[in-house]
């Protein structure tokens, strides 16, 4: 059973053994609670934030077609061993947009060109609504992905967000972004 009370203080119950606390004075603003409670509740495996990037990506079945372009790419390394990242993972509907081209891509001769597109969705930040802020963001091909809101990344948008891992922060995208 999970018990969860924001604003002065904070419990969570795990198991009816242990429970974890953390408190806040009465000044501290209301907006910095939620945010410091979040990540809290993240380091103690709320929300499913014990998996990494790669482990929470496989537990989503609209990404399963992601999935397999990272293991197609070799770069489940990637998103197993990152310190802080944001993921913008195409759902399976955005590699359907691609027809032909995007079948193309799990080729083996196609594999280098794959990491580049893969990698074109990839910070090296983690990126969270509540931290958001409108701009431009290298990604790890080293170039600049338009953010102009929490719901576009270029011409793609975001259909669902903050999957939260130990390691970052998965957007799904309703497009797949080309270098």
């Amino acid at each position: 059973m999970k018990l969860i009370s924001l604003g002065l203080a904070l419990a969570l119950t795990v198991s009816t053994h242990f429970i974890y606390s953390i408190s806040f004075s009465p000044d501290t603003p209301p907006e910095l609670v939620d945010q410091l409670t979040r990540k809290w509740l993240e380091a103690q495996g709320a929300f499913g934030a014990i998996d990494n990037l790669w482990e929470r990506a496989q537990r989503l079945p609209e990404l399963s077609t992601f999935v397999a372009a990272v293991k197609a790419a070799d770069l489940q390394d990637m998103l197993i061993n990152t310190g802080g990242s944001t993921v913008f993972a195409p759902n399976n509907e955005a590699f359907e947009k691609l027809g032909t081209a995007g079948t193309d891509l799990f080729k083996p001769e196609n594999k280098e060109k794959l990491k580049t597109i893969l990698k074109n969705h990839i910070l090296n930040q983690a990126i969270y609504n509540d931290s958001f802020i409108a701009g431009s963001y290298q990604n790890l091909n080293n170039q600049d992905l338009s953010i102009t809101s929490v719901i576009k990344v270029n011409n793609a948008t975001v259909t669902e967000s903050n999957v939260t891992a130990n390691n970052g922060n998965i957007f799904v995208i309703d497009t797949v972004l080309i270098p």
